[in-house]
């Protein structure tokens, strides 16, 4: 029985040429490459009948008719996301399946989220729905652009994602197109939580790019909403399988009903900055959270200015923890998902929890 066969077909050379030896790398042994940059021989080669494992293309090469060839999957490269199915991809009818994925994701992610394992891609398998906490030890540490940029960037790596803010008072949709507000009957379910509430609040959820639960219309105390239900709502959510990550947005706030919500997690962020006063909220967080499991907990400097003094590295809290990824300063502002999902640090975290 012979290899699969993978087609990449890219007009722009400059983007072909590292792609192509990326997944030469990857597949060399286990599938048969073929990569196209110029549209005569596309055309050439598209000629007589064939069989695709798997076809990536660009959205000129897109434009072609290839539904007399067998082709069992198709990936098109994107310059934006795909806004119903968040860079995932509706299906087209007929035996073909078709994806679109945001082409400007590193190339780790883009292959890890295109070639399957058996061909060499990522062999992480994900055991069931993974619930990824994000906490900051003060405010301004960029929390909620870190779980939105995170979130954005599991989604445009093929991830069914879901964000829910816990904070007591809801801002995040600041950075988001659809500024769409719980209803006072969602807030009246949230009030009285059952074990049904993943279901009785379905209807409210909404999407950019990903999936959120929509921020109340006044803080969570004068509504009577208590921790509890984002527990109930978040572990209802994660049983009903309709998710591969549920992102939990904690903000600053450690406060006893927010405990269970970061034991619920199999990952949690916390996220800080580089700045000395910012170290020692750091340190007093840490008196209060035991982050001895070195897989749960993955420690984020934000606003990172790589000419400025970081404390992680000199002075007092040197070697406090180790830093895992750091997120350069986004340009002012950071106004939408859209460019939050374009950080290469975000990026990186996000694959980390891949």
């Amino acid at each position: 029985m012979g290899k699969p066969t993978l087609v990449v077909a890219i007009r722009d050379e400059h983007y072909l040429f590292p792609l192509e030896l990326a997944l030469a790398e990857k597949v060399y042994e286990s599938a048969e490459m073929e990569a196209i940059s110029d549209p005569a021989y596309f055309e050439e080669y598209f000629t007589a009948p064939r069989t695709v494992d798997l076809l990536i293309v660009d959205e000129f090469f897109c434009k072609a008719d290839l539904k007399r060839h067998n082709v069992k999957k198709t990936f098109l490269l994107t310059e934006e996301m795909d806004e119903e199915a968040g860079g995932a991809a509706g299906q087209q009818s007929g035996p073909q399946q078709f994806a679109r994925i945001f082409k400007y994701l590193t190339l780790s992610v883009l292959i890890s989220s295109i070639i399957p394992p058996e061909w060499g891609g990522s062999d992480r398998q994900d055991a069931g729905t993974q619930i990824i906490a994000v906490i900051s030890a003060q405010g301004g540490a960029g929390c909620t652009t870190v779980a939105l940029g995170v979130a954005a960037c599991l989604r445009q790596s093929l991830k069914r994602t879901l964000y829910v803010n816990t904070e007591t008072f809801q801002s995040f949709h600041r950075h988001l197109a659809n500024r769409t507000e719980m209803t006072m009957g969602g807030c009246a379910r949230m009030r009285s939580p059952s074990p049904r509430l993943y279901t009785e609040l379905k209807a409210e959820l909404q999407r950019e790019q990903f999936s959120f639960l929509p921020p109340l219309p006044s803080s969570r105390y004068a509504l009577g909403i208590g921790s509890d239900s984002y527990i109930q709502f978040v572990k209802a959510a994660q049983a009903s399988g309709d998710f591969d990550k549920i992102v939990l947005d904690v903000g600053d706030e450690l406060t006893p009903d927010n405990i269970p919500l970061l034991d619920a997690a199999a990952k949690v962020l916390i996220v800080c900055r580089q700045e000395e006063d910012a170290a020692f909220k750091m340190r007093v967080l840490m008196h209060n959270i035991s982050c001895r499991d070195k897989d749960k907990f993955f420690f984020v400097c934000n606003h990172y200015r790589s000419g400025a003094d970081n404390a992680f590295v000199s002075g007092e809290f040197a070697g406090m923890m180790k830093i895992d990824e750091y997120v350069a300063q986004f340009p002012q502002p950071a106004d939408d998902v859209r460019s939050l999902a374009k950080n290469e640090g975000l990026q990186k975290v996000a694959y980390a929890l891949m």
